[in-house]
């Protein structure tokens, strides 16, 4: 009788292994499922579709197989630019075909990043043979970490990079896409190295998603390689950049391909003409123009590209929702934090003076906290994406960290029995300074153990506070679910719009400093109170 409740657990432990196969195979149809893997970076799934495999991270298709105009599209319009391949370094995409393009190039080496070893490992499963000896052979290496971090360190200059990536659809990607990335792809390429990856396009219409998200990229690069960034039209528009000459010449690039002798089927003489026709070179270079005034360059700490990837998404569908979506990515600052901020400034004052006498007011810090701290985590999730490239493995622990200062907060709070307006103002405080010290570390600053520092002392506060308030509100309101009710409420305002919202478009920064300003106003607000009580 004892073993029981064991008996039934490992019963259902062995129930729900059985039932991961056929779960997995009802979430892909109508593709077939043929393998998942889960790393300490995602879920990995291979599924096929015909005699084409494609490979899915964490939802999104990293590649697919055989698929010659994608692999193409990375590597030759890059390495045509050269006289010589050289070395290049491929971020992404070493199974996806892009690495038998670059050595047909005579001499090429081959530098093939991936940050989740398991990427590869269950890859050569489902490759052909031939894929598989090219990523074995004698002029290629494989490296298993982050592509950003891997070419900070990288020893001596590449003749070209490659990015073989998705979309900027995760902040985990989209750190391929900012401004400090192609800094660093700049600072380690020859003199005349090229930079190349693909981004969604449009044969021959780019429309107004597209067209931001490609501008918001575009903008970031022609700030680290001004007037060295050509685009090549296509249904994924292929990005090149160069401190040296580039050309975007159907003629030229075909005779190159003719000299060297290259095996091509996408990216060859009888295409190029078509690709390349002048009249279409223009038509995208006026469209991105045009879709630039309205798109902010990508940044680490602004990954704008993310929101507008998610409007490229939502352009798919019809429905009241995407006027909004169309809506915030045209607003400004002022508009969307700080038109809120005065307003919550206005409220605060009616409050404090409606409010005068009444132990409910002790509800506003409560809001504010759960605001506050549910954005912090957020936005420090992010940050540690940016800064150290992988965050999947993480999350557990970093919100354990929170978890673990909320309860070490209300046990400081409840053996205090009495607490009062000064003690939440004196929290605020604490909650402001903590802000100012989550502003000054965004960079990175203090390595990979401050954000569970940070994100356990916001916790400590937010716990703290939580109790003391509700110990207030209690006096004269015994409803014990009221406060934890105003703080999951503003928590889950907090949550949407900082990750969907303020986040990608102005960035961590900006919306650090609003939340410092809050807070302090919401201090005000409490030594009010206390002086008028």
């Amino acid at each position: 009788r004892a073993a029981a409740p064991l008996a039934a657990a490992l019963a259902l432990s062995a129930g729900l292994v059985l039932a991961d196969r056929p779960a997995l195979e009802a979430v892909w149809r109508p593709f077939e499922f043929v393998e998942a893997e889960d790393s300490p970076y995602g879920q990995l799934v291979v599924v096929r579709a015909a005699d084409q495999m494609t490979l899915y991270d964490n939802g999104l298709a990293v590649f697919s197989r055989p698929d010659p105009g994608a692999a193409e599209d990375t590597v030759h319009f890059a390495l045509l630019q050269r006289e010589t391949a050289g070395r290049v370094l491929l971020i992404g995409g070493a199974a996806g075909g892009a690495v038998e393009e670059i050595l047909k190039y005579p001499g090429a080496t081959v530098d093939g990043v991936e940050l989740d070893p398991a990427v590869i490992r269950l890859s050569r499963r489902h490759l052909p043979a031939a894929a598989v000896a090219a990523l074995d052979g004698p002029r290629v290496r494989l490296f298993a970490r982050d592509g950003r971090s891997f070419l900070e360190r990288a020893a001596g200059p590449y003749d070209a990079v490659l990015v073989a990536l998705p979309d900027p659809a995760t902040t985990q990607i989209n750190r391929y896409y900012t401004r400090e990335f192609f800094a660093a792809v700049r600072a380690k390429l020859v003199p005349g190295g090229v930079l190349g990856f693909t981004l969604t396009g449009g044969e021959n219409y780019v429309g107004a998603a597209a067209a931001r998200l490609l501008a918001s990229v575009v903008r970031a690069l022609e700030e680290v390689f001004p007037g060295g960034v050509r685009l090549v039209p296509g249904d994924r528009v292929v990005v090149l950049a160069s401190d040296g000459p580039l050309t975007v010449d159907a003629a030229t690039l075909s005779a190159r391909l003719d000299r060297l002798g290259l095996q091509t089927r996408h990216v060859s003489p009888a295409m190029l003409p078509f690709r390349l026709d002048p009249g279409r070179v223009e038509r995208l270079e006026k469209t991105l123009a045009s879709a630039g005034r309205e798109a902010r360059a990508n940044r680490d700490l602004v990954p704008v590209s993310t929101y507008f990837q998610a409007q490229l998404w939502a352009s798919q569908f019809a429905g009241p929702g995407r006027g909004l979506v169309d809506a915030a990515a045209e607003a400004g600052p002022f508009w969307l934090l700080d038109l809120p901020l005065i307003a919550a400034a206005v409220v605060l004052l009616v409050l404090a003076s409606v409010w005068r006498g009444s132990p409910v007011r002790s509800l506003v810090p409560v809001a504010v906290m759960g605001f506050t701290t549910i954005v912090v985590e957020v936005a420090l999730l992010i940050a540690f994406q940016a800064n150290f490239g992988y965050v999947y493995g993480k999350v557990p622990l970093l919100l354990a960290a929170f978890m673990a200062g909320l309860v070490a907060g209300g046990a400081l709070g409840r053996r205090r029995k009495r607490s009062g307006r000064a003690d939440l103002a004196l929290v605020q405080a604490g909650f402001v300074l903590l802000l100012a010290a989550t502003y000054a570390t965004l960079r990175g600053a203090g390595g990979e153990a401050l954000p569970f520092v940070l994100l356990g002392l916001f916790g400590l506060l937010g716990g703290y506070l939580f109790v003391s308030a509700n110990r207030l509100v209690m006096q004269s309101r015994p409803h014990p679910g009221l406060a934890y009710g105003i703080d999951l409420a503003a928590s889950f305002a907090g949550a949407v719009l900082a990750a969907a919202l303020l986040i990608p478009l102005f960035g961590i920064a900006a919306l650090v400093l609003r939340l410092a300003v809050l807070n302090a106003l919401c201090g005000l607000y409490l030594l009010v109170l206390g002086r008028t009580a």
